[in-house]
């Protein structure tokens, strides 16, 4: 499969060659992608590996919804006999095709878009976007207003990136390939981006980190730091481990599940 969509994204014109069997192959595609056996990143053997053939097969299904008569995506479907509870009555969450919602996941209104991913137990919580693409782990709050960016436009080669156990706090904003280690919590209104500076003060001195990564099992607010020119512009602190009192104010709860 990757080996075909990656010769169709080459050359997409063969979209309107053998159009049965290309109809066929986006089927499958995404078929596979609401199963979860394939993903835009998948953890292997202690290394996060990024997937963005995969992002390139869902913008080639768009393009052959226009040029490949009587074909369309499929409904996704949330698996109501595993759990999932999919709060659609409220005012309309939104799951799109190709998207992998694991066991007992909630949905509130939100919006999950074409080939994210959201492990079992976690929460999407009301008004939350989970963009194109995007990987959710298992166990986690995604707080109200969240902003998880996807791949499709403008293109992205690396998902965004929530391990397990994550806290997300309401109207974060996370997008450009923005990885969050297992167990982190980011409190409200924290902004990642490729150019947001990291700043760790865990031993009393600012340590700047690379860009866009989280280690694991660390609380992150949002900061500023003074420019050359006196100006103050936003950063995030890593300002300590993840303690008892933090998980007492942040752990899930599992009657909602």
């Amino acid at each position: 499969m990757k080996d075909l969509i990656t010769a169709l994204w080459s050359k997409p014109e063969l979209l309107k060659e053998n159009q049965d069997e290309h109809r066929g192959l986006f089927l499958d595609f995404f078929k596979k992608l609401s199963d979860g056996s394939i993903r835009t990143a998948e953890y292997k053997d202690g290394i996060w590996n990024a997937h963005p053939w995969v992002i390139d097969g869902i913008i080639l299904a768009i393009r052959a919804l226009e040029v490949i008569p009587n074909f369309a995506l499929p409904d996704n479907q949330t698996k109501e006999s595993l759990g999932v509870r999919n709060v659609r009555k409220l005012s309309g969450s939104e799951v799109r095709p190709g998207c992998y919602i694991g066991e007992h996941v909630v949905l509130m209104p939100s919006f999950v878009n074409m080939g994210a991913f959201v492990g079992d137990h976690t929460m999407i919580d009301t008004w939350a976007t989970v963009g194109s693409g995007a990987y959710v782990g298992s166990h986690c709050h995604i707080s109200g207003g969240v902003g998880i960016g996807g791949m499709l436009e403008p293109r992205q080669e690396k998902p965004v990136i929530i391990e397990d156990n994550c806290f997300i706090g309401s109207r974060c904003i996370l997008t450009e390939g923005a990885h969050i280690g297992t167990g982190s919590v980011l409190a409200a209104n924290t902004i990642i981006t490729s150019g947001t500076k990291i700043f760790d003060t865990r031993s009393g001195t600012a340590i700047e980190c690379p860009r866009l990564v989280i280690p694991p099992r660390v609380m992150v607010i949002p900061a500023t730091y003074q420019t050359k020119t006196g100006l103050h512009r936003p950063c995030v602190e890593i300002v300590k481990d993840v303690d008892k009192k933090v998980l007492e104010k942040t752990g899930i709860n599992i009657d909602l599940r």
